[in-house]
């Protein structure tokens, strides 16, 4: 699964990196974004669920109609809640559960089969955090003193390069009928080579910018759009020990990414 990650990238940066064909464009949007929504732009080293975080959603055109240098929030880009709320719930209070889909299972679960050809999205991040459970030896010597919390790692791309993580996104009206509630999941797949040692689980990585346009394009078929759904290539991801300060979700700052020694693999 995938229960925390990381944004350090500049708006300009993640941007550069996934819409290349754009880039002379860009810069502008990079800096309404940044007016528009202060807080996502800043770097964050725990995002957690339930929490806003940038989306990027289908589109047929990127720039227009609407122009997304003078309307944030209507075009593609845009900020949503972390945890997915179905048209159909009362409350957020399922949100947590839905962090995540599985890529196997997407065509079997209500809330999920619906999204697949409309409501694609992807995720921006530079990095992702997966919890290590202790070994059975391990688990054996702390069954006789107190238990040890699980280590974290984080999970990131050589040289800290942005990523887009595949997503689906929803509406729900009924949880405030006075506001729009927008959501988002992350669609998860089996893991890799390079992180299978911490998690069985990964998120679905489009891995360049041709893949990121393909799942974004509106009128793609869907025959072309499910391959995308794989474990990313591996050498894409690298992995490192870091400080049981990132599993709560009220700590923040670089420190939280900072290596630790003598960790297990």
């Amino acid at each position: 699964m995938c229960g925390r990650f990381t944004l350090k990238t500049a708006v300009i940066d993640w941007l550069m990196s996934l819409f290349p064909q754009y880039q002379d464009r860009l810069e502008s949007l990079a800096r309404n974004l940044t007016q528009a929504y202060p807080l996502l732009a800043r770097p964050r080293y725990n995002i957690s669920p339930t929490q806003p975080i940038w989306v990027v959603t289908q589109f047929k055109n990127f720039f227009s109609p609407p122009p997304m240098e003078t309307l944030p929030g209507d075009g593609p880009i845009r900020s949503m809640r972390w945890g997915l709320v179905p048209s159909w719930a009362d409350s957020t209070n399922v949100a947590y559960s839905m962090i995540n889909a599985r890529s196997e299972t997407l065509h079997e679960k209500p809330s999920f089969k619906n999204l697949i050809r409309g409501h694609r999205c992807i995720i921006i991040a530079d990095g992702y955090y997966e919890w290590l459970k202790p070994s059975e030896s391990q688990a054996s010597q702390e069954s006789q003193s107190a238990k040890s919390p699980k280590q974290p790692y984080w999970i990131h791309r050589p040289g800290d390069q942005p990523f887009a993580m595949a997503g689906l996104w929803t509406e729900n009206k009924r949880v405030n009928r006075d506001e729009v509630l927008q959501s988002a999941t992350v669609i998860t797949t089996e893991a890799n080579d390079d992180t299978r040692h911490v998690h069985d689980r990964m998120p679905v990585i489009l891995q360049d910018a041709p893949a990121v346009q393909q799942w974004l394009q509106w009128d793609e078929e869907m025959d072309e759009i499910l391959p995308l759904l794989a474990p990313s290539r591996t050498g894409y991801f690298i992995t490192r020990a870091v400080s049981t300060q990132v599993n709560s979700p009220r700590h923040e700052g670089s420190q939280l990414i900072e290596p630790v020694d003598d960790q297990p693999k």
